[in-house]
């Protein structure tokens, strides 16, 4: 299988997950992708040693960064079979791209994930994960247990993930204390950035060992920034409505009608926002690359017309309570096409 049917494979995945979840979430049915029997779950995730390092220092770039949870308490790295782990809120902040948890799949979406299907980046710097630090780390080694997580997915942009240590060892996601972790390793390869151990330090270097310089931004064509607003505001209303719906199961006798009414407001701005790519599609001053990708934005929000168009009569048959189940191909037609559509956008537009 080449790469680009792997990909059409990995999106058509992710869209029949969540067309699954829509259709049968209000069933209370549950969803366990890749669950193990109950006959090996033990042997999957067995309770194991390993090591909480206060004292392990992680650089990007020369920059030493410190991690930090939810509530803003500070977290350590944890080294388990050889192998440095963060928990997933904390790689999120490094990697500067979003990261899921989704329970009933067992997966961790990296990238692109199911509420966030649009791909979009975060600055490292804004997260509050993941903060600079001047000193290096202090502190000790203490021993915790953890459980192997063999029967967790991971997915970087809809495309499953296996993880080999440097020894060529497959390495898997840990939990411990409740929070799901990620061996840097990995992490870094999904980067695309070098990692580098070093045992009298104790540091892990990830990226370049020079220091960042400050290099000049190009300044960016008004027509282009057009085009990238425009891009943005579809992509939030794709991504609101799209939460919406993946939710029906969940929503109150009160809250159908409001949600269903929701979904008609998304409707509309998807089709105010293809009027104004239609209009942006006259500009005379756009470049051959602007004209392209204007044209390919233009696609993916008529596309995505349509995919809102299909949620919003399932939002009104389950706020009657009806059936809504016979709209499921159609959805997922929709929900493919408004993928591809997008994700070709996206690409014109990085290109710009």
């Amino acid at each position: 299988m080449n790469q680009r049917q792997e990909k059409k494979r990995a999106e058509r995945i992710v869209v029949t997950v969540l067309a699954v979840i829509l259709l049968v979430s209000g069933t209370g049915t549950a969803l366990a992708f890749g669950a193990p029997s109950d006959q090996n779950k033990e042997t999957q995730n067995m309770r194991r040693t390993a090591y909480l390092r206060e004292d392990i220092t992680v650089e990007l770039n020369r920059e030493k960064l410190s991690f930090f949870d939810e509530k803003g308490s500070l977290v350590y790295p944890i080294t388990y079979n050889g192998s440095t782990y963060l928990p997933i809120r904390a790689v999120s902040g490094l990697m500067g791209e979003p990261i899921e948890w989704n329970r009933a799949a067992k997966t961790v979406y990296v990238g692109r994930t199911l509420s966030q299907p649009v791909k979009y980046f975060i600055d490292p710097k804004e997260s509050p994960y993941v903060r600079v630090v001047s000193d290096n780390a202090s502190g000790g080694m203490s021993s915790v247990v953890v459980r192997e997580q063999r029967d967790i997915f991971v997915m970087y942009d809809f495309e499953t993930k296996q993880f080999r240590n440097e020894a060529g060892t497959v390495i898997y996601p840990i939990n411990y204390n409740g929070s799901n972790y990620l061996p840097l390793r990995a992490v870094s390869g999904l980067m695309g950035e070098e990692i580098v151990w070093d045992g009298k330090t104790k540091t892990v270097y990830i990226g370049s060992m020079k220091p960042i310089e400050e290099t000049e931004v190009p300044e960016i064509r008004k027509e282009t920034l057009d085009i990238i607003e425009l891009y943005d505001q579809e992509a939030e209303v794709y991504n609101l409505a799209t939460v919406k719906i993946s939710n029906v199961g969940k929503w109150t006798r009160e809250e159908a009608p409001l949600m269903a009414a929701s979904i008609s407001e998304d409707l509309k701005k998807a089709k105010e926002y293809k009027e104004k790519a239609a209009s942006l599609l006259k500009t005379e001053t756009f470049t051959e690359e602007e004209f392209s990708a204007c044209g390919k934005l233009y696609d993916f929000i008529e596309t995505t017309e349509y995919y809102i168009l299909v949620m919003e009569n399932i939002a009104y048959m389950a706020a009657e309570g009806q059936d809504y189940s016979m709209l499921a191909e159609t959805f997922l037609n929709f929900a493919l096409e408004s993928a591809r559509t997008m994700e070709a956008a996206r690409e014109a537009i990085e290109c710009l």
